[in-house]
């Protein structure tokens, strides 16, 4: 009943994994991104692009776009035999502190209205669902969701 959580490496993306990183999104999402779409993603200065390595596989990957005060949270996947097992929570956490680093005041991003596993991942990070944008993902709803990092960065911040 538990879980068992992975040991994931996190590292940054790069040209070399956009194959598989490809694949996944393809299996992850409707409308999968192209290789040459993520390659135009890691030439961004404001973009920031992570994969979940585990025993040399990439399981799972991350993008956040960082513009102004707002950090938009683009792509999260995880392949499907490793749901469930924090690797995405794993990705959110660095995902989350690249936005603090670069000194964004809050975190969105939109999820399927029908995906409680990640809505339900999403609020246990502090996220909250402030809106939603009708029939988004063709059929099904986006539940637009935001965290406030002005919160976490206030406590570390001293003085």
């Amino acid at each position: 009943m538990g879980m068992s959580l992975v040991a994931v490496l996190i590292r940054n993306m790069k040209n070399s994994d956009l194959h598989d990183v490809s694949a996944l999104d393809t299996e992850a999402f409707d409308a999968g991104w192209t290789e040459s779409m993520y390659e135009g993603e890691l030439s961004k200065d404001f973009s920031c692009y992570y994969v979940a390595v585990l025993d040399g596989e990439i399981i799972g990957y991350a993008g956040v776009w960082c513009i102004h005060e707002t950090a938009d949270i683009s792509r999260i996947a995880v392949a499907a035999g490793m749901r469930r097992k924090g690797v995405g929570a794993a990705l959110m956490r660095v995902v989350i502190s690249e936005a603090m680093r670069r000194g964004c005041e809050r975190v969105m991003l939109e999820v399927k209205e029908n995906n409680n596993a990640a809505r339900g991942m999403y609020r246990k990070f502090g996220f909250r669902e402030i809106d939603i944008r009708k029939n988004y993902y063709r059929d099904v709803s986006a539940v637009i969701m935001e965290l406030s990092l002005l919160d976490k960065t206030a406590k570390g911040a001293g003085g």
